[in-house]
C-alpha cells in the first residue's frame, strides 16, 4: 500500500471544502466574545474557551467556516511541491483560482501586499484588530507562495511592509524588536524570526542591504531571549506588563524555522545552534517516547494536530526527515477519524514531499 493516493485524497476533500475552515479563536473574536470577555470574570470567559476547545464539534457548526489566506498560501506551496514530485497536474487543477484570490484579497492600504486574519481579531491585551488587518505571522505563508510560483515582486514586497508599517517596539545598537500588527505594540518572539527570514529572503533578489542590517538586529534580539534550557516564551522578557511564560510546542517550531531560514542565507552558526538547543529541548519536553507531540511541556491538554505538523515541518527543515516520519506515524492514528484543518494538512502534505523525493518514504 502507498501513501501517495490518501494524500491524493486529502487534497480532494480541501478542494471540495473549498479550503474553509472552523478556527479555534472563532468564540474568543465573536461579538459574543468580545463583550463578555469585558463584562463577566476571567474564569467564566476561560470556562468558555475550554468548552470550544474540548467540543470544537458543536463551535464550529455555530460559526461560519471561513477561507483563511495562510491556508491558501500553504496550499499553493504544497501543490506546487506535490506536482514537481510526482508530475500528477491534478495537483496545480486549481493553482490559477487560488493564485488570484489571494491578489484579490490582499490588503493593499498598507505598503505591498499583505494578509490577514479572515475575521475581526481580539488580540493579546485587547487591541481589536478589524477583519484582514495585516499581519506578520500571516503575510509570509502567502509571500513564500508568490516566491514558489516566480513572482518575486509580489513576494518580496512583504519585505517592505515590515520595514515601513510595523512598529519598533523595542531598538539598540545590537538588537530591535517589532510589532505583530500595524496596530499594536507587542514585544513577540516568533515575530522577529518571521520577519527576519522574509528580510533575508528579500535580500537575496534585490541585494538592499537595508533588508538585513534589520534581520540582524530581530536575530540578536530572539537569540538574546532564548532561555538557558532553550526553550521561548511567547512574550519577551522586556515586556513590562503581566503576560504569560508558558512554553508551548507551536511557537518553538515558529520561532526554529524562521531562525533555521535565516541561518540558511547568512550561515551564522550561533543561529543553527540556537535552533539545535530548542530541538533538544523540545525532544525531552514536548515528544513522547511514543513520538507523540505535546501542547505544553507542564500542562496536560488535549492532543492537536498543528502542534505535531509543526514539529514534522520544523524536523524537516533542519533535515530529520526519518525523526520527522516517526512523528508523522505516531500522529496519524489519533486523528484519521478527526475532521482535520486545512492548515494542518497541508503541513503533513509538505513532509510528504521531502521525504519522498528523498526515497525515504514509501509511495
Amino acid at each position: 500500500m502507498t501513501i501517495l493516493p490518501s494524500i491524493m485524497n486529502l487534497k480532494v476533500w480541501m478542494d471540495d471544502v473549498g479550503l474553509k475552515s472552523g478556527d479555534p479563536f472563532a468564540l474568543q473574536c465573536s461579538d459574543f466574545g468580545v463583550y463578555t470577555s469585558k463584562l463577566l470574570p476571567r474564569y467564566i470567559t476561560g470556562a468558555c474557551y475550554i468548552l470550544d476547545r474540548k467540543f470544537p464539534t458543536v463551535m464550529h457548526t455555530i460559526f461560519k467556516h471561513t477561507v483563511a489566506p495562510q491556508s491558501v498560501g500553504l496550499y499553493l506551496q504544497a501543490c506546487e511541491l506535490m506536482y514537481k514530485c510526482t508530475y500528477n497536474p491534478e495537483w496545480i487543477k486549481y493553482e490559477c483560482k487560488w493564485v488570484n484570490w489571494l491578489k484579490e484579497n490582499a490588503n493593499r492600504k498598507y505598503t505591498g501586499y499583505t494578509w490577514g486574519i479572515p475575521f475581526k481579531w481580539l488580540m493579546g491585551t485587547g487591541v481589536l484588530a478589524p477583519e484582514n488587518t495585516p499581519m506578520s505571522t500571516v503575510t509570509p505563508y502567502c509571500s513564500d507562495a508568490f516566491y514558489l510560483l516566480q513572482n518575486p515582486k509580489i513576494a518580496t514586497s512583504n519585505a517592505d511592509f515590515i520595514m515601513t508599517d510595523l512598529k519598533k517596539t523595542y531598538q539598540d545598537d545590537e538588537k530591535a524588536c517589532l510589532s505583530y500588527s500595524p496596530l499594536d505594540n507587542f514585544m513577540i518572539i516568533n515575530v522577529q524570526a518571521y520577519c527576519a527570514a522574509q528580510l533575508y529572503r528579500a535580500y537575496k533578489y534585490t541585494g538592499y542591504t537595508p533588508y538585513t542590517q534589520l534581520a540582524d538586529k530581530l536575530i540578536n534580539f530572539v537569540l538574546d531571549e532564548q532561555n538557558e534550557d532553550g526553550s521561548w516564551y511567547y512574550w519577551s522578557k522586556k515586556t513590562t506588563e503581566p503576560v504569560p511564560t508558558s512554553i508551548d510546542s507551536l511557537h518553538q517550531c515558529y520561532i526554529m524555522q524562521g531562525l533555521y531560514r535565516s541561518y540558511m542565507v547568512n550561515q551564522n552558526t550561533k543561529i543553527k545552534d540556537a535552533v539545535l538547543k530548542c530541538m533538544e529541548y523540545c525532544n525531552d519536553n514536548l515528544i513522547t517516547n511514543r513520538h507523540e507531540v505535546k501542547k505544553f511541556a507542564d500542562k496536560k491538554q488535549p492532543y492537536e494536530l498543528i502542534d505535531a505538523a509543526e514539529i514534522v515541518s520544523t524536523l524537516d527543515l533542519i533535515g530529520e526527515h526519518e525523526f520527522a516520519t516517526l512523528v508523522l506515524f505516531a500522529t496519524i492514528p489519533k486523528f484519521s477519524s478527526l475532521t482535520l484543518t486545512v492548515i494542518s494538512d497541508i503541513k503533513i502534505i509538505e513532509h510528504i514531499y521531502e521525504t519522498q523525493c528523498l526515497n525515504k518514504f514509501p509511495g
